[in-house]
């Protein structure tokens, strides 16, 4: 029973714990902040690469204006 409460009195090892817990809070808000920027790239690939199908060379580009 000593040893026992020996134990639940010891500190040893409490720094280890908050190191841990601290770890699992960034890398879960690693993972989280990586899901949210990689739906708003996904997002915007996808208008650019819709506007550059739907849009015609002569649209973006008028050899007229451009400077040679």
């Amino acid at each position: 029973m000593k040893r026992y409460l020996k134990f639940l009195s010891s500190e040893d090892g409490a720094v280890t714990v908050d190191w841990v817990v601290l770890t699992a809070a960034v890398v879960s808000l690693a993972i989280l902040a990586m899901f949210a920027i990689f739906d708003g790239s996904t997002n915007m690939g996808d208008t650019v690469r819709d506007y550059l199908t739907d849009t015609g060379i002569e649209e973006i580009w008028d050899p007229e204006t451009a400077d040679s």
